[in-house]
Protein backbone atom coordinates (compact mmCIF):
# COMPACT_ATOMS: atom_id res chain seq x y z
CA UNK A 1 0.00 0.00 0.00
CA UNK A 2 1.29 3.21 -0.96
CA UNK A 3 1.35 6.16 1.57
CA UNK A 4 -0.87 9.06 0.69
CA UNK A 5 1.71 11.73 0.70
CA UNK A 6 4.12 9.63 -1.48
CA UNK A 7 1.19 8.95 -3.93
CA UNK A 8 0.69 12.83 -3.78
CA UNK A 9 4.10 13.48 -4.64
CA UNK A 10 4.76 11.05 -7.12
CA UNK A 11 1.46 12.39 -9.37
CA UNK A 12 3.19 15.92 -8.47
CA UNK A 13 6.67 15.02 -9.72
CA UNK A 14 5.13 13.03 -13.12
CA UNK A 15 2.33 15.92 -13.81
CA UNK A 16 5.69 18.07 -14.53
CA UNK A 17 7.54 15.34 -17.24
CA UNK A 18 7.43 14.25 -20.44
CA UNK A 19 5.60 11.09 -21.71
CA UNK A 20 8.75 9.40 -22.23
CA UNK A 21 9.87 10.46 -18.65
CA UNK A 22 6.69 9.12 -17.08
CA UNK A 23 7.92 5.96 -18.65
CA UNK A 24 11.43 5.83 -17.51
CA UNK A 25 9.64 6.23 -13.75
CA UNK A 26 7.15 3.67 -14.48
CA UNK A 27 10.12 1.10 -15.70
CA UNK A 28 12.29 2.33 -12.72
CA UNK A 29 9.47 1.37 -10.39
CA UNK A 30 8.89 -2.31 -11.77
CA UNK A 31 12.53 -3.07 -11.76
CA UNK A 32 12.63 -2.01 -8.36
CA UNK A 33 9.71 -4.45 -7.58
CA UNK A 34 11.35 -7.12 -9.21
CA UNK A 35 14.22 -7.16 -7.49
CA UNK A 36 12.14 -7.83 -4.48
CA UNK A 37 11.17 -10.91 -5.58
CA UNK A 38 14.90 -12.41 -6.67
CA UNK A 39 16.76 -14.40 -3.72
CA UNK A 40 16.48 -16.04 -0.89
CA UNK A 41 14.04 -15.67 1.98
CA UNK A 42 15.78 -14.59 5.42
CA UNK A 43 13.56 -17.52 6.82
CA UNK A 44 14.99 -20.29 4.79
CA UNK A 45 18.39 -18.95 5.49
CA UNK A 46 17.91 -20.13 9.18
CA UNK A 47 17.87 -23.73 7.94
CA UNK A 48 21.52 -22.97 7.34
CA UNK A 49 22.34 -21.66 11.05
CA UNK A 50 24.63 -23.12 12.96
CA UNK A 51 25.60 -25.34 9.74
CA UNK A 52 29.47 -24.14 10.26
CA UNK A 53 31.90 -25.37 13.30
CA UNK A 54 32.94 -23.17 15.44
CA UNK A 55 36.76 -23.85 14.46
CA UNK A 56 35.85 -23.54 10.52
CA UNK A 57 33.92 -20.05 11.49
CA UNK A 58 36.82 -18.92 13.69
CA UNK A 59 39.42 -20.04 10.74
CA UNK A 60 36.91 -17.93 8.19
CA UNK A 61 37.73 -14.96 10.62
CA UNK A 62 40.69 -15.15 11.23
CA UNK A 63 41.51 -15.31 7.16
CA UNK A 64 39.15 -12.15 6.91
CA UNK A 65 40.64 -9.86 9.22
CA UNK A 66 44.37 -11.10 8.21
CA UNK A 67 44.18 -10.77 4.32
CA UNK A 68 41.61 -7.47 4.02
CA UNK A 69 43.93 -5.63 6.59
CA UNK A 70 47.24 -6.38 3.89
CA UNK A 71 48.84 -3.70 1.23
CA UNK A 72 50.41 -4.91 -1.94
CA UNK A 73 51.63 -2.08 -2.67
CA UNK A 74 52.63 -3.37 -6.29
CA UNK A 75 49.29 -4.76 -7.00
CA UNK A 76 47.92 -0.83 -7.61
Amino acid sequence: MVSQSIQQQLNMALERMAEHQQMEVVRFAESLAAERRRGISGQSLLDMAGTISPEDADRMSRSIQEECERVHPDEW
